[in-house]
Order: C-alpha cells, then structure tokens, then sequence
C-alpha cells in the first residue's frame, strides 16, 4: 500500500488550478521530503524501494519537475525559518535549493542562520555534510571506472549511495545518463528507466535526460509517463524533431491517429530530412485509409534512406492496399533483409501469390 501522503496529494493536484495556495504548496514539498526519506531509508535496509502505480511515478515526476526551483525551495525554507520556527525543516528546503544550483550568496547565510537557530546538533550536521561531500566524489569516480568496466549494477550501486550526499547535481546527472546509455545498449529499459529518472532529478533541463526517460518508458510500454516525459523534453527544447516522432508512434500506439498525423508533420517540419518521420507519417496516414499521401510520405522516406527495410515493407502495404500486386511483391521481397520483418512480409508475399493465381 502506498503511504498516505499519495493520496493527499493526488487530491491537491486534481483540485488545483494554475497556481497552488501556499497550504497546498506545503502538503506537496513535504510529500516529497517523505517520499525521499522513504526511499534512502529503503537503500539503507539493501531493501526495495517503495512501489508506486503508475499514477503515483506520473505524479512524483510532475511535482519534482515543477517544484525542484531553487528560488521556490529558498521561498518556503524562509517560511519555515522566519515565520513557523522550524529551523530543521527550513534547513532541508535551503540544502536542497544549493544543490540545485541556487546562489550560495543568499543560501549560506541563511544555512547558518538555520543552523544556529536549530543548536549544535544542526551545526555537528553540517560538518559531517561537508565530510561526506568527499565520499560522494569517491562514489562517483569508483562509479565512473565500473562503468567503463561493464560492471552495470555495482556502479548503480555507488550511485545510489552517492545520491544520499550529493555535491555537483550536473556531474551526478552525467553519471546516471552514462548508466542509463549502458542499459540501453542491453535493452535492459527498467534499469535505464530508474537512471534516467534519477539524471532528471539532478538536471531538469537537458533534453537528452528527458528524452532518454522518455524512451525508457515507451519501451517498457509505460504510455502515460512516456508521453509526460517527451513532453517535458519538448518544454526543454521546443520542436525537437526526434521528440515529436516519437510522441507521434506513441499517439499512433494508441490510435489517436490525428494527434499522431499533428506530431510527425511537426517533426518533418523541424527536420524535413528525418527518414523515420516520414516513414512513420506513411503508417498513419495508411491507418486512416489516406493511400495516396501514405505513398507519397513512404516514397519520401525511400528517397531520403534508399536501404530502409520498414519503409519497404510500409510501402508494400500501402501497394497492397491499392491492389497494386506486382509492385508489392518487390516492395515486399525488398524488406526481407530485416529479420524481424521476415515472417510478416512472407505472409503478405503468400497472400499476394493466392490473388494473382486466380
């Protein structure tokens, strides 16, 4: 079962509009600092982290994405610090902000000041951070030489204990987007997932990391988040032609064909060169019976990559469809270098035989 603070804030947002009341705005920060202290706790024990729905992922990616501003998190810690009199929890939202790049000019300040206000033991607290800072860097770097090595779940390992003390957000995202490209190279996408949501965690605002989480989840047919993810990619870098292809196969995976006509014109606009888009845009338009534009987008794509298997086999069913039997075949017989394409082009090739027998 899920903790209840899910539910509360699944609530919240449901309730919100476009901006959140500052008691609302509290429940969400907090929800985080208790998702987290979760989840070390759970790496600590070696043990699981907690189950979430995928309602749940989706909703933790939307407040980490939209919540993790360093200007915000300085806002609510001097909340906490000025007017509430809670030190320790004003502590955490400062630490978080200076992680995330805010100005160590205005933080520091406000770090000691916190400290002080909290007693010796905050203060005992920062020495060991800096302590730690140290260790995190070993992490990193005995993570970087197992990377190298090909020892994939020894340095997903460090990384997560280095999680517990970060230092430089940007070099901690790097580590896990090399993780995460490692997995991909094995097709390991749960893995690759769990790198790349820790990668956007450290920098919301590279399109790769975005991207790449994106994939992850449209690989493991995880829609919903996928689509969240290229999305929050497109915010990165507006008209990314590789994003909107790919949101464009999503939207045709799941028959919202006009959205998935929208996203591949997008991407042909962004990149009228892009092979794949084109080809994609031929399956899409064939789905909604419109042959003619579905062969010339097929072609276009056969133009811009002559040894294209997919479009091959795309254009043999456009052909197909037309009745066009004999250039279908070809079309067809042309596909078969793919061998994942080798079954069902041979059942398209034993079809067209029977009709041209009669």
């Amino acid at each position: 079962m899920e903790p209840e603070v899910w539910q509360r804030l699944a609530n919240c947002l449901r309730a919100q509009s476009d901006s959140l009341s500052s008691d609302s705005l509290d429940m969400i920060v907090e929800g985080l600092w208790e998702f987290k202290m979760i989840s070390d706790s759970a790496v600590e024990k070696k043990e699981p982290a907690p189950e979430l729905s995928p309602a749940t992922a989706s909703l933790f990616l939307r407040l980490s994405t939209s919540y993790n501003d360093p200007k915000i998190l300085k806002s609510i810690g001097e909340v906490y610090l000025k007017e509430w009199g809670l030190p320790v929890i004003a502590r955490k939202h400062f630490e978080r902000a200076l992680f995330l790049g805010g100005s160590e000019k205005e933080l520091k300040p406000l770090l000691e000041a916190s400290a002080t206000a909290a007693g010796p033991g905050a203060r005992q607290s920062n020495e060991a951070t800096n302590a730690q800072a140290d260790s995190t860097n070993d992490c990193l770097e005995k993570a970087e030489q197992m990377l190298a090595k090909g020892e994939l779940t020894q340095a997903g390992m460090l990384l997560r204990q280095a999680n517990r003390n970060p230092t430089k957000p940007t070099k901690m995202g790097y580590a896990w987007d090399q993780l995460g490209l490692a997995y991909f190279q094995i097709k390991a996408y749960s893995q690759m997932e769990e790198a790349y949501l820790w990668a956007v965690q450290y920098d919301q605002n590279d399109l790769a990391y975005a991207f790449n989480l994106g994939l992850a989840q449209h690989s493991l047919g995880k829609l919903d988040l996928a689509e969240a993810s290229y999305l929050m990619a497109d915010r990165i870098r507006p008209g990314d032609a590789k994003v909107w292809c790919n949101l464009g196969s999503l939207y045709f995976q799941t028959r919202r064909y006009l959205e998935a006509e929208a996203a591949l014109k997008k991407a042909i606009m962004a990149n009228p060169r892009y092979a794949r888009a084109w080809d994609n845009l031929a399956a899409v338009l064939g789905a909604q019976d419109k042959l003619d534009e579905a062969l010339v987008a097929v072609e276009t794509a056969l133009k811009l990559h002559p040894g294209y298997p997919e479009a091959y086999f795309k254009l043999g069913t456009i052909l197909f469809a037309k009745n066009s039997l004999d250039e279908a075949k070809k079309a067809f017989q042309r596909s078969l270098c793919d061998p994942s394409l080798i079954e069902p082009a041979k059942a398209y090739l034993t079809m067209i035989e029977l009709r041209l027998a009669k």
